[in-house]
């Protein structure tokens, strides 16, 4: 059998894999003098450590902080890790001087292998951690530990009440790492309501789980705040900011905008993409007619800072043709053709349908449809098809929109300008006008050729 041969680059990288391992066996060699009491320093110096800490901060200063020893053993151990291998990695060339002189020896490496020596170093003494911790009262279930901890008897007080709230009980036996996302974030939060904490900070935690479930989590937190609980939310869910908070501050890529009430901030934060948008719009621009001869007025029907500009709107029939009426049930399709006069990346078409008298019937975007668009430049065509539009009769607008991938404002925006008639449709209240029957089989009274009435 002919025997491998490597490529002169793969025998190098083969030759600098060796090295490496006998650089990091050279120096741990060094670090415990090949002596098992060596190693048993690396465990006794963190258990010394950590014996000084409880002596300053569980006697001497005891601080009303519930497990604050161990915690702080837990920065420190890694922090040391950190430190460490700086120092050693700056040594590293003058430790090793005789090695670099070697023609063929490549410095780049010496780097790695004082801090893999040194991470082998910090797993040694992780050990004591842990019986620290256990011992401590701290259960080192994944969920706790992300939620910095429940002792073992609170953990078996509320343990079945968590995994009822967490609605989990049917794989609570199975192992953590098979719980979904969904799972694990029901999990925490059951974790976390059951603590008696000062302070609950929360980011989107709620996105998770069914209406009831969410549901029951804003109950609980609604019952927290009542008891004192400071609770600081993350969200983009105005709905349930304006519902759960007395104050707001609002961050935008990191400086702050605004702080105040709730629904004043709430408000401007809305209002904010159209103010950025009329603020870029530029102040004058030609009069553009639309393909039914409406006109296209800057500051009034149109907004936007048009580096993409929407060029035409057709409303169309099943079959293509442009249309101004409609009949109940029947599909609409919204055509938007555009130019980008530069590179625009991932922007977001929006489309939405109001009643004469100012109702919003249904609003839609691109991005709605889990659609992310590549950067546009130049002439293009977008188009949403509607399959059937259940609206009463009456006068309908259509308003298309192209915001920015962020939200932040559009770069054009088209408000009240094309329309289409619904003409048939029952004179009742609402906006919607879908199929529906009337079942009158139960009323005796009824002859049963009447028996069922339906409306269209």
């Amino acid at each position: 059998m002919s025997e491998a041969v490597l490529t002169p680059r793969a025998g190098r990288l083969v030759w600098v894999r060796d090295l490496f391992v006998s650089l990091v066996q050279r120096d741990l060699k060094l670090r415990y003098k090949r002596s098992l009491l060596a190693v048993a320093w690396s465990i006794l110096n963190p258990v010394a450590y950590l014996l000084v800490l409880q002596l300053v901060f569980g006697r001497l200063m005891p601080l009303d902080i519930p497990r604050y020893t161990p915690f702080l053993f837990t920065g420190l151990l890694v922090w040391g890790w950190f430190s460490s291998s700086l120092l050693w990695a700056a040594s590293a060339v003058l430790d090793h001087r005789d090695l670099i002189q070697q023609p063929r020896f490549p410095p780049a490496v010496l780097l790695p292998v004082r801090v893999t020596s040194d991470l082998i170093h910090f797993l040694i003494a992780l050990p004591v951690l842990f019986i620290f911790l256990v011992a401590g009262g701290v259960r080192l279930t994944p969920a706790v530990l992300v939620f910095a901890g429940l002792t073992r008897q609170e953990v078996a007080r509320a343990f079945d009440s968590i995994v009822d709230f967490a609605q989990i009980e049917p794989f609570i036996d199975n192992p953590y790492r098979t719980y979904s996302s969904g799972m694990k974030m029901r999990l925490g939060f059951a974790v976390a309501v059951h603590a008696s904490l000062e302070t609950m900070l929360m980011d989107e935690l709620l996105s998770v789980g069914d209406h009831a479930f969410q549901r029951k989590c804003l109950e609980r937190i609604a019952g927290s705040r009542r008891s004192g609980c400071t609770i600081a939310l993350a969200s983009h869910d105005t709905i349930m900011i304006r519902r759960l908070c007395d104050r707001v501050l609002w961050l935008s890529e990191g400086r702050l905008v605004e702080l105040g009430a709730a629904e004043a901030t709430v408000t401007d934060y809305l209002a904010a993409p159209h103010d950025e948008t009329r603020h870029r719009t530029p102040a004058t621009g030609p009069v553009v007619l639309t393909r039914s001869g409406a006109e296209l007025r800057l500051h009034e029907n149109r907004l936007g800072s048009l580096e993409l500009e929407i060029t035409d709107v057709r409303l169309l029939d099943r079959a293509g043709r442009d249309v101004t009426e409609l009949d109940g049930g029947d599909p609409l399709r919204i055509e938007i053709a555009y130019v980008a006069h530069k590179p625009v990346k991932a922007p977001v078409f929006t489309a939405s349908i109001t009643s004469d008298d100012g109702i919003r019937c249904c609003e839609t975007n691109s991005a709605a449809g889990e659609i992310v668009l590549p950067t546009l430049s130049g002439h293009g065509r977008m188009a949403l098809d509607i399959a059937r539009r259940d609206l009463k009769r009456g006068q309908y607008r259509v308003d298309v929109r192209v915001n920015s991938a962020d939200w932040s404002y559009a770069y054009d925006h088209h408000v009240d300008v094309y329309s289409f008639t619904m003409r048939t449709g029952d004179e009742e209240e609402g906006v919607l006008n879908p199929p529906l029957a009337w079942d009158l089989r139960g009323v005796p009274q009824v002859p049963a050729h009447n028996s069922v009435h339906a409306g269209v």
